[in-house]
């Protein structure tokens, strides 16, 4: 079967003919807590590293949240506090999970269908606590 001479097919349905009109995010945090950080592919892992010390230090328990590309980011993160607080007792909760979300694509030419994208990201949040401050 040759392939020569095939291009795109004239009916083909293109992105250029879609908007996105809205994002839905399902079971998000609104806003960090004092005792959290929130890991994302902008900043270097050293400053989330010592931001956690900070916390850990002050408060005695920390809260490493991410999702999607950051997810390896929270535990090197969490792996790297864990070697610098060599203490005994230092307990840890790893949570996994997926955040839904929902993309609406609405057409920008006639006779086109609203498109509703749903995805599945990957989420984790790791749980530091020195024993001093465990109960």
């Amino acid at each position: 079967m040759s392939l020569k001479g095939m291009g795109p097919r004239k009916d083909a349905i293109k992105v250029e003919h879609y908007k996105r009109a809205s994002v839905r995010l399902y079971d998000v945090a609104t806003a960090p807590k004092d005792n959290e950080v929130l890991v994302n592919t902008a900043k270097k892992t050293q400053d989330y590293v010592q931001k956690g010390s900070r916390i850990l230090d002050r408060e005695g328990i920390l809260h490493i949240t991410g999702n999607g590309p950051s997810c390896s980011r929270v535990v090197t993160v969490a792996e790297v506090l864990k070697k610098k607080y060599k203490k005994p007792g230092l307990k840890q909760n790893t949570k996994i999970k997926y955040i839904k979300t929902e993309d609406i694509w609405e057409p920008t030419k006639e006779g086109l269908d609203v498109l509703k994208v749903v995805k599945q990201t990957p989420a984790i949040s790791i749980t530091l606590e020195t024993p001093s401050k465990s109960s």
